[in-house]
């Protein structure tokens, strides 16, 4: 891994225990609950039905040069703001918890509820391999990044894959993304670049031993980390704009047509047994004062760990003093609001 990943890593690490400890929000608590998305597509190079198939996959193309080690991911959308009050700015919505579940169409992948590490998917003779301790590989959530002007609003189930041959690595205009220390970077071959992702959810179905085959029509359930001030920060800001999309990856090995990955029910299938994606969000509104960053009611720890890891950026929620960047006037105006909101 690089250093500065490392670094990332480390700080996210600080923030996540520092909104562990932060306090509630004052405002009222409001139970999200979505029965199917709004969108979800194959996110494949190769989909020639975008956005109207019946299930979607994920898996890997490791050691191919013409494709993203994370070949086959899936996306999906919902738009909350008919639930949840749009425009009242990140800070204003507290997450206390978000899951999603979606049913398993179709595998015979072995249930795997841990992350592996980047080195376990290495040929074994390569000098980096590491053997994986258990059997099977995880399925995987996290956010959504775009390049090439796309964006939550303009990227849709029938949207370009990417705007160049698809068949080159790093060019799809929609890719999973870790968010780390809030940079959307593209994870799609991260065995390939050698570091390790930080999955937002792994997902999980307690009725399975770990090493058993995953019985078709299971459902999968993916609990967020919504202590990782990355995954925080990011469904606040998706609700906030009222659209939230999410993307499932796995780097379960495939072949030309064919492999052991999963697939999943979409919300074109009929036949599912309502199994395409669900949302169930519990989520706290409040109006923060200028520095409470994290809308508990006051200005403390939390908000002095998040302002020190937006250092030296041009970020306008962070600049308290609007000199067009953040630095050093910028902790003094927290320090000097320290504690209740007025």
């Amino acid at each position: 891994m690089s250093s500065a990943r490392c670094a990332q890593r480390w700080a996210s690490s600080a923030l996540a225990a520092a909104l562990l400890s932060g306090a509630a929000l004052a405002g009222g608590t409001i139970m999200v609950s979505y029965d199917n998305p709004v969108l979800d597509r194959w996110n494949y190079p190769f989909n020639q039905n975008a956005g109207v198939r019946a299930t979607s996959s994920s898996f890997s193309a490791l050691n191919e040069p013409d494709f993203d080690d994370r070949d086959g991911q899936v996306l999906i959308g919902f738009d909350t703001d008919d639930q949840v009050t749009t425009g009242l700015g990140a800070g204003s919505y507290t997450i206390l918890s978000a899951k999603v579940t979606i049913g398993i169409s179709e595998t015979s992948i072995a249930y795997d509820d841990t992350y592996d590490v980047w080195q376990t998917y290495l040929d074994t003779m390569d000098p980096d391999f590491i053997a994986d301790s258990d059997v099977g590989r995880p399925l995987e959530l996290y956010g959504v990044g775009y390049r090439n002007g796309f964006s939550n609003a303009t990227y849709l189930e029938d949207s370009n894959f990417s705007e160049v041959d698809p068949e080159n690595q790093g060019v799809r205009n929609a890719f999973a993304t870790d968010f780390l220390m809030q940079s959307p970077d593209d994870i799609s071959n991260n065995v390939l670049e050698g570091f390790d992702t930080v999955p937002w959810a792994i997902g999980i179905n307690a009725g399975i031993s770990p090493g058993a085959t995953i019985p078709s029509g299971t459902d999968m359930t993916f609990t967020l980390d919504v202590a990782n001030p990355d995954v925080h920060q990011y469904l606040a800001e998706a609700l906030d704009e009222g659209r939230l999309r999410l993307m499932i990856s796995s780097l379960h090995p495939a072949i030309q047509q064919g492999g052991v990955f999963a697939s999943y029910y979409m919300r074109e299938n009929f036949f599912s047994g309502d199994q395409a994606a669900r949302l169930m969000m519990e989520v706290q509104l409040g109006t923060p004062c200028l520095g409470d960053f994290d809308g508990d009611g006051s200005v403390g720890a939390v908000d002095l760990a998040t302002l020190i890891g937006n250092w030296g950026s041009t970020d306008p929620t962070f600049d308290l003093d609007g000199s067009g960047d953040v630095g050093a006037s910028d902790l003094a105006e927290l320090l000097g609001r320290w504690g209740p909101c007025p």
